[in-house]
């Protein structure tokens, strides 16, 4: 089993409903309250 794949059925067992992974560049043109570089800035990768 991959490292995502355990992160995503432990976070799926804390009662999560939707877990992902993906470059934060994905974001670049979301509202900053609805974006990951809101709560972490200077990030370039989100797990």
């Amino acid at each position: 089993m991959s490292l995502k794949e355990k992160i995503k059925n432990y976070a799926y067992e804390l009662g999560a409903d939707l877990v992902g992974f993906g470059n934060i560049d994905r974001c670049e043109h979301a509202p900053i309250m609805m974006s990951p570089q809101g709560l972490f800035r200077g990030r370039k990768r989100l797990w």
